[in-house]
């Protein structure tokens, strides 16, 4: 599984570190994480390639997909990546926008959305990490049984 995360304030990091560690705690033993803020995105492309499981995770960054996100959002379009495993989760201030953008990119590619999708308000609540555990859980169960079936 790739976890790639754009934080501003460590909200969504939050949130992708509790993805995180739930996928290893289910067995998930190969996990790589990206903070699209940091990483290559040639890096991050390559991972996403070889990998069956993509989390994303960003912010909201003025009622929009926090930019670094949305740049390998746009570059995953256009390499017309499919038949993957996709969870996603966001966190806004004062005005959403992050989660519906990474929504809009899961419905235009031929992914496979994992529910379920999370959305904090600043600060992730403890119901906002059940809702982590519960994606990284879904994506540890759906990574087995594509694997057993293949």
């Amino acid at each position: 599984v790739v976890v790639a995360y754009g934080s501003m304030y460590g909200n969504t990091k939050k949130m992708t570190d509790a993805i995180a560690r739930t996928l290893s705690e289910e067995g998930i033993r190969k996990i790589i994480i990206h903070d699209v803020s940091r990483s290559s995105l040639s890096f991050m492309v390559r991972d996403i390639w070889r990998f069956r499981g993509l989390i994303l995770g960003s912010c909201t960054y003025n009622t929009e997909l926090f930019p670094p996100m949305g740049n390998l959002c746009r570059t995953l379009t256009n390499k017309m990546m499919k038949n993957r495993l996709l969870g996603l989760c966001g966190s806004y201030s004062w005005s959403r926008g992050a989660l519906a953008e990474l929504q809009a990119f899961a419905a235009k590619g031929e992914w496979e959305l994992l529910e379920p999708t999370i959305e904090s308000k600043s600060n992730p609540t403890d119901e906002d990490l059940d809702q982590c555990v519960a994606l990284g859980k879904n994506m540890a169960e759906a990574l087995k049984r594509t694997n057993a079936s293949e």
